[in-house]
Order: structure tokens, then C-alpha cells, then sequence
């Protein structure tokens, strides 16, 4: 049977809606058995996909379904118990849904049948049901409706693809300029009071019209958390560890275009944190922990920026086995070297970010590949972010990531290199002041103020954009992860909020270069990317001799 594209998309996304909150209760009942109200959503949610399937002419979904919806009555009426087994059955059945969803989204039908043995699987399980002994384990009708209502209560929403909303934004950009250009001439002129008046009022509209566009392209990240709890509890017992996840901030909103990116940084975090952190249960018990570990996944909101959080009550970083590793990897001298000794315990931590950087001990699926940390450092920075760690070891460790909330708008401080405009973010901006008299930009310069050496550098050179005759004379102090970078630049412009716009293909291996806005004037500035400035930094200044200045106050 073929579908109108509209209805089978609707279809699509109310059976995943329902797939994922009968993953998330059938995971809530395993740590939960005695909750009556879990079971009874549960069985709701794959009883709509029962007669959602029904609706649709998918005879084998409905059937899958219908073979599912047999076990979780026994589950529902008490005469089947909560096992370990039964649980993994069903999840395993619930990807049997999906993966029959895929094949009807791929061809149109189901001709292709589900899995005979799931099936059998679930028959034999239906068939250990006992009688009701009596101690009825369910809700009466009324109560099912409501709890069933509660967990699928939501509000009235329109689902927008997120290229439309894209274009839209692109729109409002050329309105920017647009208007920009207006207020620029506009203050030329002698206008009546009432003509000021509008244009400020048109001012603050088009401020607020572009901040609700911006805000369309938010969304929680509580869907992505979820997503976890299935992985942490299959991870854990491939393992064979005990572990369950914790998700605070589920309703802290996000670029979608961020959420999509972080979601793969965010999965390696969560098994590292499996495989790496939480111990055995044997040996969580002897240490007087939870045989049960924990990983907790937070977000907040901080001012422009959200703060996420992986957290584990594991066994923790230890700081000996990771020089030894830095060593066996070269990366460190040999056993006579002092230098290790004199590190401190972030920078000893923050060599897991190095590429091919690996504390496991025997190659794995989840580790020891030297792949992983670095990529996460990568994919974090590419979003205008930044990664740090802290762990105590025997108690834990803790990664925290920091993301600007949206891609598309930037609060940024405006820079000049001749004519040029160039836009930093205005988080990493520390501050500003003239550069010293004496100072020579032609080499790699330290500058001491206030007591501690600022290393500085010219943007003309990071860039690789000199011209003959000019000179900077104003000076950007950038902050990256607590280290303090001197940018020398021609002219400061101030802060300004940007609309960035993604770079051509051709400048994808600008790593000095995050996008592109369009200035009030029509002209396009460039925005930089503050960890690919200090990258090109480290490389300037590793090419040229030191010369130190001391500021005077």
C-alpha cells in the first residue's frame, strides 16, 4: 500500500513520539518495578502504535506490536514479573518497531515482515504468565487515562523544517542591513521629532522580531539527554557494570544546528565516563560506593552561554597513569625529565585531549583506539565552544563543555585592519589598551602587565594579510580557557551583535575563520575563531625570537 507523504510523515513522528516514551518508561519500570502508573503508560503508548500501524495497513508492525502489547499486560495485570531478561526483550522489540519503521519509510510498505524469531521470543514470554494471585498491579480506566494523558501532554505546535526557518533568518539579515543603511542617512538629516520617535520604535520591533526568529531555532535539549538513558543501560551490561543515568536542565533550550553537532561528542563522553570511570560492582561495594554507578548529564544556562556537564561517581583520573602514558607516547621525556612533576594537575589532565591519547589498557569497541578526546575538543571549538576537565581520583571525574546557545547570532567586538572589519566574540575578549610605546610587532613580543607576561602577536600576521606601511597601535587581550592572548589591531570598533552567515566551501580550512556577517554598510566582515587565532599564535611565535616589554602603568 502507498501513502500521501503527508499523512505517512505524521505517522512517522507520532510512532517515534510513542517509541521514545516507551523506551524511557520500560527503563523507569526496571529500577521502578512497583510503579503500577509506568506500566500502564507504557502499555498505552504501544497500543497508539498498535492502532497506528492498524490505521496504516502495516499488518506486520501491528502484529510486532500486538505481540508486544500481550507481555506488557502480563506486566500490567502482575502475572508476568520485571526481570532483567524481560526488559532487554523488550527494547529489543521496540528497535524491531523502528527498524520496520525504516523499511516502510524506504519502500512504502511492510511487505518485508518483522523478525519471526522476535516474535516467537515474545510468544514463549507470554506463555510463562501465571495466574492473577489477586494483587491487582493496575490502574482502574479513569486513572490509566490520565496518567497516559500526563505523559503525553503537550502544547499546540507546528513542526517547521529547519531550512525554512534558515531562510528566514537569512531574510531578516537583509532587513538588517537594510534598515542599517536607513538610520545611517537618516541621521544627516534634520527630521521632525515624531519622525525620530518611529524610527526608534522601528528600532526596538526589528530588535525583538529578530531575537523571536532566532528563538525559533531553539529547542530543549531534554529529547537528546533521553536519548542516553537506552545507551547507558546497554553499555553498562556489556560491561558488566551497573550504572544509571541522571539528566538535569532537560529544559534548557539550544541551537538546533548545536544539538545535531554535540550529540556524538556527547555519546563518546557518556561511555568514556562507562568504560573508564564507574568500577565494577564488586569493586564499587568494597570501596563503600553504590554497586549501582551514576552519570549524570547537566545543563545550564549562563548569560549567552550553556554550561553541559558529564559527571561520574567513578574511580577517577590518575594522574601518574596518564604521565606514563604521555611518556610511552613520547610526549613527555624520559624518566629523569623533572618536567612532569612541575605540571599542575589541569595540565597533566588536559593531555587526554591530545590526538592518539589513550589511558586504556587493551584495545576494545568503546576504547584504547587513540581516537576520542581530541575529536570531542575539535567538534566543541567548531561551535565556538570550549571543553575542561576536573577529576579527583577515587571520587570521580567531571567534563564540562561551553557553547554559545545559538550559532546564528553572535555578541561580538568589532576590529579594524586598514579598511578591513573583523568580528571576536565578545566572550573572549578580556579588554582592550594602547600599545606601548617601544613595543616591536615586527617579532614575536611578550608584554608584561600587571606583573604577568601577556604574550603578543599582530592579527595583520595571524591572517597572513600585510601590507607595507601600516602599523597597529591598539591592542585586544583574548581569554582562551583561562591563557591570555595580545592581538594587535589597527582600530577598535566596539560591540556589536552579528548574524553569522556559513563561509564557502573554499574556506573551510580558514581555522582562524568561524563565518561571516554583513555590516550596515553592505560589507562583509569576517568573524575569527579565537582557538584557531591562538593555534596560528603558537605557530608564530614558535618561528621568531621572544622580545620582552614592560608596560608602564
Amino acid at each position: 500500500m502507498q501513502f500521501d507523504r503527508e499523512i505517512i510523515e505524521v505517522f512517522f513522528l507520532e510512532l517515534e513520539e510513542n517509541l521514545i516514551l516507551a523506551e524511557d518508561t520500560v527503563i523507569a519500570i526496571e529500577s521502578r518495578p512497583d510503579d503500577n502508573a509506568l506500566r500502564q503508560v507504557l502499555f498505552r503508548a504501544i497500543h497508539n502504535v498498535k492502532g497506528s500501524a492498524s490505521s496504516m495497513g502495516l499488518e506486520q508492525m501491528a502484529l510486532l506490536a500486538h505481540a508486544i502489547e500481550d507481555v506488557l499486560d502480563g506486566l500490567r495485570s502482575g502475572s508476568l514479573s520485571v526481570e532483567a531478561s524481560l526488559i532487554s526483550l523488550v527494547l529489543e522489540s521496540l528497535d524491531g518497531l523502528r527498524a520496520m519503521a525504516a523499511d516502510v519509510r524506504a519502500t512504502g510498505s511492510d511487505n518485508a515482515g518483522g523478525s519471526p524469531a522476535l516474535l516467537q521470543r515474545l510468544a514463549e514470554a507470554n506463555e510463562r504468565q501465571n495466574p492473577r494471585t489477586g494483587a491487582a498491579a493496575a490502574l482502574s480506566p479513569e486513572s490509566s487515562q490520565q496518567v497516559a494523558a500526563s505523559a503525553l501532554r503537550r502544547g499546540r505546535t507546528l513542526r517547521v523544517e529547519v531550512d525554512k526557518l534558515d531562510s528566514t533568518l537569512d531574510t531578516l539579515s537583509e532587513v538588517t542591513i537594510a534598515l542599517d543603511r536607513l538610520f545611517t542617512l537618516l541621521k544627516v538629516l534634520e527630521l521632525p521629532e515624531e519622525v525620530r520617535e518611529t524610527q526608534q520604535g522601528l528600532a526596538r520591533l526589528h530588535s525583538s522580531l529578530q531575537s523571536q526568529v532566532i528563538s525559533l531555532r531553539m529547542v530543549p535539549v531534554g529529547p537528546m539527554l533521553r536519548g542516553f538513558v537506552r545507551m547507558v543501560r546497554d553499555v553498562a551490561g556489556m560491561l558488566g557494570k551497573q550504572a544509571r543515568l541522571v539528566a538535569e536542565g532537560a529544559e534548557v533550550t539550544i541551537d538546533a544546528n548545536v544539538i545535531e553537532q554535540l550529540r556524538e561528542p556527547l555519546m563518546h563522553l557518556v561511555r568514556n565516563a562507562l568504560d573508564h570511570g564507574i568500577e565494577l560492582p564488586g569493586q564499587r561495594k568494597d570501596r563503600g560506593k553504590d554497586p549501582c554507578g551514576r552519570v549524570t548529564i547537566r545543563a545550564r544556562r549562563e548569560a549567552s552561554t550553556v554550561l553541559l556537564q558529564i559527571e561520574d561517581d567513578g574511580a577517577g583520573l590518575s594522574r601518574s597513569r596518564i604521565i606514563a602514558r604521555a611518556r610511552s607516547h613520547g610526549l613527555l621525556g624520559s624518566e629523569s625529565n623533572p618536567a612532569p612533576s612541575a605540571m599542575t594537575d589541569d595540565e597533566v589532565l588536559n593531555m587526554i585531549f591530545v590526538p592518539g591519547f589513550s589511558t586504556a589498557e587493551r584495545v576494545t569497541e568503546l576504547s584504547g583506539r587513540g581516537v576520542g578526546m581530541d575529536v570531542v575538543k575539535g567538534v566543541v571549538e567548531s561551535l565556538r565552544g570550549t571543553v575542561g576537565i576536573a577529576s579527583q581520583e577515587g571520587q570521580g571525574t567531571t567534563v564540562s563543555i561551553r557553547l554559545p546557545v545559538t550559532l546564528a547570532l553572535l555578541d561580538g567586538f568589532a576590529v579594524g585592519l586598514s579598511e578591513e572589519v573583523f568580528v571576536l566574540p565578545r566572550e573572549a575578549v578580556l579588554s582592550c589598551m594602547v600599545v606601548p610605546a617601544g613595543l616591536d610587532l615586527s617579532s614575536a613580543s611578550v608584554l608584561q602587565l600587571h606583573g604577568e607576561a601577556l604574550p603578543v602577536v599582530r592579527l595583520r600576521e595571524l591572517l597572513a594579510a600585510e601590507r607595507p606601511g601600516l602599523s597597529e597601535n591598539n591592542l585586544v587581550v583574548l581569554n582562551l580557557n583561562g591563557v591570555r592572548l595580545g592581538v594587535a589591531v589597527d582600530t577598535l570598533y566596539g560591540e556589536t551583535q552579528a548574524i553569522i552567515k556559513p563561509m564557502s566551501a573554499v574556506f573551510r580550512r580558514a581555522r582562524s575563520v568561524a563565518g561571516c556577517t554583513v555590516l550596515g554598510s553592505g560589507r562583509i566582515a569576517l568573524v575569527l575563531d579565537v582557538a584557531g587565532l591562538f593555534q596560528e599564535a603558537l605557530r608564530c611565535r614558535a618561528a621568531r625570537p621572544v622580545i620582552t616589554y614592560e608596560a608602564r602603568a
